[in-house]
């Protein structure tokens, strides 16, 4: 009878190993499971933030050359297209406009303040950092591009930016 009381006691033992082993093995995948979430969430914080930052420093330029960009269109289409065509056949303007449509009709920061001072001046002090610096009034320009059929919303608008400051960063 001792061999049997033995044996059972063994037979005991070895699922009492058995079951620490599996509970082991549980918490085990669950550290790695943790650890593996902690990666993950690290990693999507780390991505969030070389987002921002990226988004940040291109946002200056873009900020200003779309500035710079509205202010060239309602400059063509509100003053300078009604200026040229009044009392004029469309011939007459097609003919006038192709002469710019590739040097293009430049509108510098100076002339857009002097064009529309009270629609322009807050946009124009856009163009100068916390540090007094500012971009160059009259290398800072919109060149328009008339293209055909040379009517009131038919151009193109290319972006000169001349400033003083880094305009990746802010």
């Amino acid at each position: 009878m001792a061999k049997k009381e033995i044996i059972k006691k063994e037979n005991e033992n070895l699922k009492e190993i058995k079951e620490k082993e599996k509970t082991l093995t549980k918490n085990q995948k669950g550290k790695k499971i943790a650890k593996i979430c902690l990666i993950a969430v690290l990693l999507i914080i780390v991505f969030v933030v070389v987002f921002i930052l990226t988004s940040y420093k291109v946002s200056l330029e873009d900020k200003l050359s779309k500035s710079l960009t509205n202010m060239g269109k309602e400059f063509y289409t509100d003053f300078y297209y009604k200026e040229i065509s009044a009392n004029k056949t469309s011939k007459e303007i097609s003919d006038f406009l192709s002469r710019y449509k590739d040097m293009g009709i430049k509108i510098n920061l100076d002339n857009l303040l002097k064009y529309n001072e009270e629609g322009n001046k807050n946009k124009i002090k856009e163009f100068k950092n916390e540090d007094g610096k500012e971009c160059n009034k009259t290398n800072t320009k919109a060149i328009i591009y008339p293209k055909s059929p040379y009517g009131e919303k038919d151009f193109t608008i290319e972006i000169e930016l001349d400033c003083e400051f880094k305009i990746e960063e802010k």
